[in-house]
């Protein structure tokens, strides 16, 4: 039996360097959490999008047959010709095929939000859009510091920065004697009866030339210590820009969201007068066509920068590292 009395810091270190591997571990696990919230979010708010496309191409379709009924009736009365016909059944056809289109790539991000959400679906399903966040802070200091504090990646290298710490202090502690203890028990002899033997002692170890391999090994470590902390500045220069372009992000799909509210407000107008213009002979079926397209455009524009501004909002809490709770690993109480 033998029991290490004194090692100069060599168990201290081994201790320390786990109890941070064990702290970079669950960071790293918090991380996956994580990101795996974001790719559902991200998912989901695809699906929504591909939802809310094929109710604008609905609407598309439906004014598009009115467009052809109002073409039919007038080339019937003698006030147009068959090209204002002609013309609105292959702007109909047109919406059918783009509906069929964006319905196909609905299917296919259903099928990545199963995957995400890792499961799989056999019956059909549709998304509701969450309440819009009423708390966001958009300033780029406070989003940062916030990031740096928070980041569950930052942590992690942070940790395993300092268990590469504990190996060159452990390597360093090999340079130094060992102290130990040894004690032995038997009972033994030849004949009966048995004799009771026993022996304590203690053994001083001291490394003298080993063809420098302590050195080498301590020096390997404190390279491998530097690579962390390099690679740990790389990613906090990093979090920075992701935070920063996030926001801005964020800012310019508001104001195209806001945009395209208007515009589309202002197509759904031109698309009225133009076809009262048809219908009293003043107006063209290629006006009325040229602002159904502009109508059904401005509505898939809105759609889409709504579906980005949602994704960008996602991305920056992930950025920020909120976007999960560290303690419950849930999905905080102020989102959505």
């Amino acid at each position: 039996m033998s029991e290490t009395l004194f090692s100069f810091g060599r168990r201290r270190s081994q201790v320390s360097q786990n109890r941070h591997l064990y702290k970079a571990a669950r960071s790293q696990h918090r991380r996956t959490l994580q990101d795996t919230v974001l790719n559902v979010e991200k998912a989901f708010f695809l699906v929504l999008k591909d939802q809310n496309l094929v109710e604008v191409d609905d609407l598309t379709i439906d004014d598009y047959r009115l467009q052809e009924e109002v073409a039919r009736i007038r080339y019937k009365d003698g006030v147009a010709t068959s090209y204002d016909v002609l013309n609105a059944r292959v702007n109909l056809s047109n919406a059918r095929l783009a509906r069929v289109t964006d319905k196909n790539q609905e299917r296919i991000d259903r099928l990545n939000l199963d995957r995400a959400m890792g499961v799989v679906a056999h019956g059909s399903y549709r998304v509701v859009a969450p309440s819009p966040i009423s708390s966001l802070d958009l300033n780029p200091d406070r989003a940062v510091s916030r990031a740096l504090s928070l980041r569950p990646d930052l942590q992690t290298l942070t940790e395993q920065a300092l268990a590469q710490k504990q190996v060159v202090k452990f390597n360093q502690a090999q340079f130094f004697p060992t102290v130990q203890t040894v004690g032995a028990y038997s009972l033994d002899s030849e004949f009966f009866p048995l004799v009771y033997n026993w022996s304590v002692g203690t053994t001083l170890t001291v490394p003298i030339f080993n063809g420098f391999q302590f050195v080498h090994q301590t020096q390997q470590a404190r390279a491998q210590m530097r690579q962390m902390l390099f690679q740990r500045e790389d990613l906090r220069q990093q979090t920075i820009v992701e935070v920063r372009s996030d926001i801005l992000n964020i800012r310019t799909y508001r104001q195209k969201v806001a945009a395209d509210t208007e515009i589309v407000d202002q197509a759904r107008q031109n698309l009225y007068l133009a076809e009262n213009q048809f219908r009293v002979g003043t107006g063209t079926s290629v006006a009325v066509t040229q602002a159904e397209r502009d109508l059904a455009s401005a509505r898939a524009n809105l759609v889409r920068d709504r579906a980005d501004l949602s994704i960008a909002v996602a991305q920056l809490r992930h950025d920020q590292g909120v976007n999960l709770d560290p303690v419950t690993h849930q999905i905080p109480k102020d989102l959505p």
